[in-house]
């Protein structure tokens, strides 16, 4: 299945083995963060309003917003004047330029959402004025892959970081307000599940899902490829060839 991913990725693809990782890990965390965390697995995601959005068109969006399209919700996403064209490319009709004033009374023009996916992992003060946007009392859900829950086991050990994530999870909902709306915030994750790599097979054999690469570089050069991705406002992922 693996090489079948691989085979039918795009002409910028130059690495199989690479792109298998991007397929498989990018591709595993988006399609677990909507279909269990964002319950679209028992919630028929046609129709559903979705607002994706992460760091300079983070492959794990270009992923997202294509399955969602694949599955027919209807999708806004925010990126970079530069990047538009791209972003439409994938399918995405409503796309916002989020260097422009207004953005967020743009993003809500349209209707409110019944999921928000962050990927850019926004701070938790800025979480509330997204809150605005979901609907209420629909089971709507704003979902971020900011989660501090490895980080919590790793220092307070299994069963304090446990009650720490418990924690960290309640009292967000308390006090950004997304209880009283009948909406609720909540982590998404990667998860290795058969259902998902079969899944992102089939979509990218029908040709509805397609990873970007946004260059790919030897292994040798890879002071430069690091301090690429370090400065950041990449359009896909930086590969390394061996």
């Amino acid at each position: 299945m693996l090489k079948r991913l691989a085979a039918l990725a795009t002409p910028r693809l130059q690495t199989a083995h690479v792109s298998q990782f991007v397929w498989l890990y990018a591709g595993l965390t988006a399609w677990s963060a909507l279909q269990i965390t964002g319950e679209l697995l028992v919630l028929p995601p046609k129709g559903r309003r979705v607002l994706c959005f992460g760091e300079a068109l983070e492959v794990l969006v270009t992923l997202a917003v294509q399955m969602l399209k694949a599955w027919g919700a209807d999708v806004t996403t925010t990126c970079s004047t530069d990047a538009i064209p791209l972003v439409q490319s994938l399918g995405v009709q409503s796309v916002l330029d989020y260097t422009q004033p207004g953005v967020m009374e743009a993003l809500g023009a349209g209707g409110k959402y019944d999921i928000i996916l962050d990927a850019a992992g926004l701070p938790e003060t800025e979480i509330p004025a997204y809150l605005t946007l979901l609907k209420e009392w629909r089971l709507a859900k704003y979902i971020t892959l900011r989660s501090p829950m490895l980080r919590n086991t790793d220092q307070l050990g299994l069963v304090g970081g446990m009650l720490r994530n418990a924690a960290d999870l309640v009292l967000p909902n308390l006090t950004t307000g997304a209880l009283l709306r009948g909406a609720s915030l909540r982590w998404g994750y990667f998860a290795p599940i058969n259902a998902g790599v079969r899944e992102i097979s089939r979509l990218a054999e029908s040709g509805q899902l397609t990873p970007i690469i946004d260059k790919s570089m030897n292994i040798l050069e890879l002071p430069a490829a690091y301090e690429k991705v370090k400065n950041g406002h990449l359009r896909g992922k930086v590969v390394l060839t061996v």
